[in-house]
Protein backbone atom coordinates (compact mmCIF):
# COMPACT_ATOMS: atom_id res chain seq x y z
CA UNK A 1 0.00 0.00 0.00
CA UNK A 2 1.29 3.56 -0.93
CA UNK A 3 2.09 5.14 2.03
CA UNK A 4 1.65 9.07 0.67
CA UNK A 5 -0.09 10.34 -2.16
CA UNK A 6 -0.15 13.67 -3.12
CA UNK A 7 -3.01 14.90 -5.81
CA UNK A 8 -2.10 16.23 -8.94
CA UNK A 9 -4.11 19.53 -9.99
CA UNK A 10 -5.81 20.03 -13.63
CA UNK A 11 -3.24 20.44 -16.81
CA UNK A 12 -2.09 24.11 -16.43
CA UNK A 13 -2.82 24.88 -13.08
CA UNK A 14 -0.69 26.91 -11.09
CA UNK A 15 0.29 25.11 -7.83
CA UNK A 16 2.31 27.31 -5.89
CA UNK A 17 3.76 30.69 -5.74
CA UNK A 18 7.11 29.41 -5.75
CA UNK A 19 9.27 26.14 -5.06
CA UNK A 20 12.04 26.59 -2.72
CA UNK A 21 13.90 23.45 -1.68
CA UNK A 22 17.85 22.48 -0.73
CA UNK A 23 18.79 22.99 -4.29
CA UNK A 24 16.80 25.05 -6.15
CA UNK A 25 14.93 28.25 -5.95
CA UNK A 26 12.05 28.98 -8.25
CA UNK A 27 10.53 32.42 -7.83
CA UNK A 28 8.01 32.52 -10.02
CA UNK A 29 4.23 31.04 -10.20
CA UNK A 30 4.98 27.19 -10.89
CA UNK A 31 2.70 25.21 -12.73
CA UNK A 32 1.89 21.25 -12.32
CA UNK A 33 4.29 20.45 -15.50
CA UNK A 34 6.99 22.57 -13.87
CA UNK A 35 6.61 21.03 -10.25
CA UNK A 36 6.27 17.60 -11.50
CA UNK A 37 9.63 17.85 -13.58
CA UNK A 38 11.16 19.66 -10.39
CA UNK A 39 10.39 16.68 -8.32
CA UNK A 40 12.11 14.31 -10.61
CA UNK A 41 14.73 16.30 -11.04
CA UNK A 42 15.70 15.93 -7.34
CA UNK A 43 15.33 12.65 -6.83
CA UNK A 44 18.80 11.52 -5.08
CA UNK A 45 22.00 10.52 -7.52
CA UNK A 46 22.67 7.47 -5.70
CA UNK A 47 18.92 6.08 -6.56
CA UNK A 48 19.03 2.88 -9.01
CA UNK A 49 16.75 3.13 -11.76
CA UNK A 50 13.86 4.15 -13.66
CA UNK A 51 10.95 2.70 -15.27
CA UNK A 52 8.06 3.54 -17.25
CA UNK A 53 6.26 5.27 -20.26
CA UNK A 54 5.43 8.86 -21.40
CA UNK A 55 3.59 9.58 -24.91
CA UNK A 56 3.85 12.81 -26.46
CA UNK A 57 0.75 15.33 -26.61
CA UNK A 58 1.95 17.44 -29.58
CA UNK A 59 -0.35 16.83 -32.49
CA UNK A 60 3.00 17.24 -34.69
CA UNK A 61 4.60 13.71 -32.96
CA UNK A 62 5.89 11.22 -34.73
CA UNK A 63 2.74 9.11 -32.81
CA UNK A 64 3.86 5.45 -33.56
CA UNK A 65 7.77 6.09 -33.44
CA UNK A 66 9.48 7.03 -29.95
CA UNK A 67 12.51 6.24 -27.76
CA UNK A 68 13.28 3.17 -25.39
CA UNK A 69 16.25 3.66 -22.54
CA UNK A 70 16.56 -0.24 -21.64
CA UNK A 71 18.47 -1.47 -18.96
CA UNK A 72 20.13 -4.39 -20.80
CA UNK A 73 20.15 -1.29 -24.01
CA UNK A 74 23.64 0.46 -24.93
CA UNK A 75 22.07 4.05 -24.80
CA UNK A 76 19.14 5.17 -26.99
CA UNK A 77 17.04 2.86 -29.31
CA UNK A 78 14.35 4.15 -31.87
CA UNK A 79 11.80 1.71 -31.66
CA UNK A 80 7.68 1.25 -32.71
CA UNK A 81 5.14 1.85 -30.51
CA UNK A 82 3.80 -1.65 -29.62
CA UNK A 83 -0.21 -2.37 -30.33
CA UNK A 84 -1.58 -4.85 -27.91
CA UNK A 85 -4.35 -7.13 -27.95
CA UNK A 86 -6.65 -7.74 -25.06
CA UNK A 87 -4.63 -10.97 -24.34
CA UNK A 88 -1.84 -9.11 -24.40
CA UNK A 89 -0.29 -10.17 -27.80
CA UNK A 90 1.22 -7.70 -30.19
CA UNK A 91 -1.84 -6.93 -32.54
CA UNK A 92 0.13 -5.09 -35.18
CA UNK A 93 3.48 -5.47 -35.98
CA UNK A 94 4.89 -1.46 -37.01
CA UNK A 95 8.04 -0.54 -38.21
CA UNK A 96 9.78 2.92 -36.24
CA UNK A 97 10.83 5.42 -38.46
CA UNK A 98 13.89 6.95 -37.77
CA UNK A 99 13.08 9.89 -40.71
CA UNK A 100 10.48 11.11 -38.83
CA UNK A 101 12.92 12.22 -35.87
CA UNK A 102 16.11 12.66 -37.09
CA UNK A 103 15.59 14.21 -40.62
CA UNK A 104 11.92 16.18 -40.05
CA UNK A 105 12.63 16.52 -36.60
CA UNK A 106 9.70 15.28 -35.35
CA UNK A 107 9.19 15.08 -31.29
CA UNK A 108 8.59 11.45 -30.21
CA UNK A 109 5.49 9.73 -29.91
CA UNK A 110 6.65 8.27 -26.77
CA UNK A 111 9.62 7.66 -24.33
CA UNK A 112 10.10 4.49 -22.58
CA UNK A 113 12.34 3.61 -19.83
CA UNK A 114 12.29 -0.18 -18.76
CA UNK A 115 14.88 -0.32 -15.21
CA UNK A 116 17.19 2.25 -16.73
CA UNK A 117 20.28 3.05 -14.62
CA UNK A 118 20.37 -0.67 -13.03
CA UNK A 119 24.23 -1.18 -12.31
CA UNK A 120 24.58 2.07 -14.08
CA UNK A 121 24.64 5.04 -11.96
CA UNK A 122 25.40 7.00 -15.18
CA UNK A 123 22.62 5.36 -17.58
CA UNK A 124 20.56 6.71 -14.10
CA UNK A 125 21.63 10.22 -14.09
CA UNK A 126 20.93 10.60 -17.70
CA UNK A 127 17.69 8.82 -17.53
CA UNK A 128 16.52 11.07 -15.06
CA UNK A 129 17.39 14.10 -17.01
CA UNK A 130 15.65 13.09 -20.12
CA UNK A 131 12.34 11.99 -17.96
CA UNK A 132 12.49 15.38 -16.40
CA UNK A 133 12.89 16.81 -20.10
CA UNK A 134 10.21 15.58 -21.55
CA UNK A 135 7.49 15.95 -18.58
CA UNK A 136 8.60 19.88 -19.22
CA UNK A 137 7.91 19.03 -22.49
CA UNK A 138 4.02 18.13 -21.79
CA UNK A 139 4.57 14.05 -22.25
CA UNK A 140 2.07 12.20 -20.14
CA UNK A 141 2.15 8.56 -18.41
CA UNK A 142 3.67 7.69 -15.98
CA UNK A 143 7.40 6.87 -14.37
CA UNK A 144 8.43 4.64 -11.45
CA UNK A 145 11.89 6.02 -9.27
CA UNK A 146 13.33 3.63 -7.33
CA UNK A 147 16.14 2.93 -4.79
CA UNK A 148 16.96 -0.15 -4.14
CA UNK A 149 18.30 -3.65 -5.55
CA UNK A 150 16.87 -7.02 -7.02
CA UNK A 151 13.44 -5.41 -6.48
CA UNK A 152 13.99 -4.75 -3.14
CA UNK A 153 13.23 -1.12 -3.10
CA UNK A 154 13.60 0.70 0.19
CA UNK A 155 12.35 3.90 -1.58
CA UNK A 156 10.08 4.67 -4.40
CA UNK A 157 8.78 7.64 -5.72
CA UNK A 158 5.54 6.75 -8.54
CA UNK A 159 4.84 9.24 -10.58
CA UNK A 160 0.96 9.20 -12.25
CA UNK A 161 0.74 12.05 -14.65
CA UNK A 162 -2.81 10.26 -16.31
CA UNK A 163 -5.68 8.80 -14.15
CA UNK A 164 -4.38 5.22 -12.90
CA UNK A 165 -5.74 1.87 -11.44
CA UNK A 166 -5.20 1.42 -7.66
CA UNK A 167 -6.25 -2.21 -6.45
CA UNK A 168 -7.69 -0.61 -2.89
CA UNK A 169 -9.15 -4.49 -2.31
CA UNK A 170 -7.93 -7.77 -3.41
CA UNK A 171 -12.16 -8.93 -3.51
CA UNK A 172 -12.49 -5.83 -5.93
CA UNK A 173 -11.98 -4.26 -9.09
CA UNK A 174 -8.80 -1.86 -9.61
CA UNK A 175 -10.31 1.84 -9.23
CA UNK A 176 -9.63 4.74 -11.62
CA UNK A 177 -7.89 7.56 -9.85
CA UNK A 178 -6.63 11.07 -10.36
CA UNK A 179 -3.20 11.73 -11.53
CA UNK A 180 -1.30 11.79 -8.34
CA UNK A 181 2.56 10.98 -6.84
CA UNK A 182 2.81 8.26 -4.75
CA UNK A 183 5.67 8.25 -2.34
CA UNK A 184 6.28 4.66 -0.74
CA UNK A 185 9.22 3.24 1.32
CA UNK A 186 10.09 -0.11 2.80
CA UNK A 187 11.46 -0.84 6.23
CA UNK A 188 12.72 -4.44 5.40
CA UNK A 189 14.63 -3.45 3.00
CA UNK A 190 15.90 0.32 4.97
CA UNK A 191 13.90 2.39 3.48
CA UNK A 192 12.45 5.87 5.64
CA UNK A 193 10.64 8.88 4.57
CA UNK A 194 14.15 10.76 4.96
CA UNK A 195 14.81 8.96 1.68
CA UNK A 196 12.23 10.60 0.08
CA UNK A 197 12.31 14.61 1.95
CA UNK A 198 13.76 16.10 -1.06
CA UNK A 199 10.72 15.06 -3.26
CA UNK A 200 8.29 14.95 -0.48
CA UNK A 201 8.89 18.78 0.81
CA UNK A 202 8.18 19.92 -2.65
CA UNK A 203 5.20 18.02 -2.43
CA UNK A 204 4.11 19.53 0.82
CA UNK A 205 5.07 23.43 -0.40
CA UNK A 206 2.86 22.64 -3.75
CA UNK A 207 0.18 19.83 -3.87
CA UNK A 208 -2.57 18.62 -1.98
CA UNK A 209 -1.91 14.96 0.33
CA UNK A 210 -4.54 12.16 0.28
CA UNK A 211 -5.58 11.56 3.57
CA UNK A 212 -9.15 10.06 3.41
CA UNK A 213 -9.73 6.50 2.79
CA UNK A 214 -8.29 5.15 -0.38
CA UNK A 215 -11.93 3.41 -1.24
CA UNK A 216 -13.00 7.45 -1.78
CA UNK A 217 -9.86 8.10 -4.02
CA UNK A 218 -11.78 7.78 -7.10
CA UNK A 219 -14.04 10.32 -6.13
CA UNK A 220 -11.49 12.46 -5.11
CA UNK A 221 -11.87 16.16 -6.81
CA UNK A 222 -8.85 17.85 -8.05
CA UNK A 223 -7.82 20.90 -9.41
Amino acid sequence: MPDKIFLLPNEGALVAECLDDASSSMREPVTRTQCVARLVAVIPDNWSDISGWLDATDPDAAWDTGYEFHRHGSGVRIVARRKWTAHDKIAEVIRPDPVALLVEQRPPGFVSFDDTGYDNNREFLVARSLAAGFIRRGYRGWISINNGRGRKYAAQVDIHLSPWSLLVDVSAPRRTVPPAIVLSWDVRHGGDLTQLEPVHAICRQALQEWTGDLGDLGEAAHG
